[in-house]
């Protein structure tokens, strides 16, 4: 990572092992950046990294204390991005279980007869689809299970992008009411989604009206949800 002087030319240059351990610094200090190792701010004095909720430690590859939202984030509580630091970053010390934890608890809280039922699990897939293949933002088993679409949203574990926040929460609304579902009516809902998809017409089917309401509850939390998140 280097640092830029208004003229372009580098003025200092610095190289991170994969936990963030310093592997080369060239430079004068006065111009080196307050933020490093994943866009974290370094905290000279005690050679760590702070984030909104707690600090990192490059030396060990570990956060120094406790998770703040517990085994919901998994189960190591002092793990960074779950070992996988090449490929995930944690900016703010937070993995997306908090932003799925907050999604759901304020949309349950301002639509509580609507959104009555909570959902067994939350988890991120890739290239999720739908019976005709078509592209899902989400998707609702008859147990509860809520799956959002990993290529839109990221991966477990990896923070929803602050500018696709709108279109997660909307996702998770739209798919909590699908939980007040039975069988009988998750068959006729499929039915009519296949019939529109299969004669290529563009009527009106209960996923639409699904949808109207899901965009009602997210404009309605937006500013909740990303106060939560410290946003």
């Amino acid at each position: 990572m280097d640092t830029l002087a208004p003229n372009g030319r580098a003025v200092t240059h610095t190289e991170y092992g994969p936990y963030g351990e310093l592997v080369k610094s060239q430079g004068r200090a006065e111009y080196r950046a307050d933020f490093g190792y994943a866009g974290m701010q370094y905290h000279a004095a005690s050679g760590m990294y702070l984030t909104q909720y707690r600090a990192y430690d490059p030396g060990t590859g570990r956060w120094v204390s406790r998770d703040p939202i517990g085994e919901l984030g998994g189960i190591n509580l002092y793990a960074y991005v779950g070992g996988n630091p090449i490929s995930l970053t944690d900016r703010r010390g937070l993995a997306t279980r908090e932003q799925i934890n907050a999604a759901v608890q304020i949309l349950r809280e301002t639509f509580p007869e609507v959104l009555a039922a909570s959902p067994n699990s939350i988890t991120g897939v890739a290239g999720l689809s739908g019976v005709l293949g078509n592209e899902l933002g989400g998707k609702t088993d008859l147990s509860g299970n809520i799956q959002y679409n990993a290529d839109h949203y990221g991966a477990d574990g990896v923070p929803v992008d602050e500018v696709e926040l709108d279109n997660f929460l909307q996702t998770i609304a739209h798919e909590m009411q699908h939980l007040n579902e039975s069988s009988r009516d998750r068959i006729g809902i499929n039915i009519g989604e296949w019939i529109r998809n299969i004669t290529r017409n563009d009527c009106w089917s209960i996923e639409d009206q699904i949808d109207r309401n899901a965009d009602v509850m997210y404009k309605q939390t937006r500013n909740g949800f990303r106060r939560r998140l410290g946003l």
